[in-house]
């Protein structure tokens, strides 16, 4: 990892994740528990709208700037591959951005950008531009990953192995397992099992990490609380990846505070 890495780069967004994330933004959230009534993820999940990203990208920055306020420093976002997500990282210096780009071929105005903002990391799709984006990531010492998304049929090539040997040669410092609405309890256990084990075994130049697991995982150990959340693209509140049919929470009509209220008490 370290080879292919500035190593500001990978300084200044560990320490937004390890200390501001972590310890900062997990204490803020303690309190709020205690004093308040109610929680807040580690970390938060964002599918990207892109007609509001490039009309109204304010909105966003809004929900970024709510959840500082409560303590969430660490944002996954998933969408385009545009300046709009690069200019929201660096808004916001002190915050960790992992950016889920869709597969398209990265041009050089967005890696130029991408060298300016030491608080990401790209995260690009498995897809036929994977190897030429990743060359070009790694040759510009830019922090990335790569990710894929799995249902019950998909996860046979994840736990047969055969899809980290096909990534290895791209050097990811991080790969990404992102489990879709449609996969079964039973699969997302066998992939979490197999991301364990991977880990566990230390064998690979690679960080393996399921999405869905990990940020539940993640809070357990950081704030002793089960809880994963994220909005999709029309604003709407998912919990643990299912949407939430007994009560209407929209980002982008309410505030992450009156949301989290409603949804997240700690006396429930």
């Amino acid at each position: 990892m370290v080879s292919h890495v500035d190593l500001d780069h990978l300084f200044t967004f560990g320490k937004n994740v390890g200390y501001n994330s972590c310890l900062k933004g997990s204490r803020i959230i303690g309190e709020i528990r205690d004093k308040e009534g109610y929680s807040a993820p580690w970390a938060l999940s964002l599918i990207m709208d892109e007609d509001r990203l490039s009309r109204t990208p304010e909105i966003y920055d809004q929900v970024i700037v709510q959840g500082m306020g409560i303590g969430i420093y660490t944002y996954l976002l998933f969408g385009p591959e545009t300046k709009d997500l690069l200019l929201l990282s660096r808004t916001h210096p002190e915050c960790a951005f992992v950016l889920f780009v869709r597969g398209q071929e990265l041009d050089e105005a967005f890696l130029s950008q991408l060298a300016l903002c030491r608080n990401v990391l790209l995260a690009v799709e498995d897809d036929r531009y994977m190897d030429d984006n990743c060359r070009v990531l790694r040759e510009n010492k830019l922090f990335y990953g790569i990710y894929t998304s799995y249902d019950d049929v998909g996860k046979e090539h994840i736990l047969n192995g055969c899809w980290l040997s096909d990534i290895l040669p791209d050097h990811p410092q991080f790969a990404f397992l992102l489990p879709r609405e449609d996969s079964t309890p039973r699969s997302k256990a066998q992939v979490y099992d197999y991301v364990i084990s991977i880990r566990k075994g230390q064998k690979y130049p690679v960080f393996l990490m399921d999405i869905g697991q990990d940020m539940i995982t993640i809070n357990e150990m950081v704030l002793k609380d089960r809880c994963a959340v994220y909005f999709d693209q029309e604003g709407m509140l998912h919990i643990h990846g299912r949407p939430c049919p007994e009560i209407t929470c929209n980002i982008f009509e309410e505030s992450l505070t009156d949301i989290f209220r409603q949804t997240l008490s700690s006396e429930e």
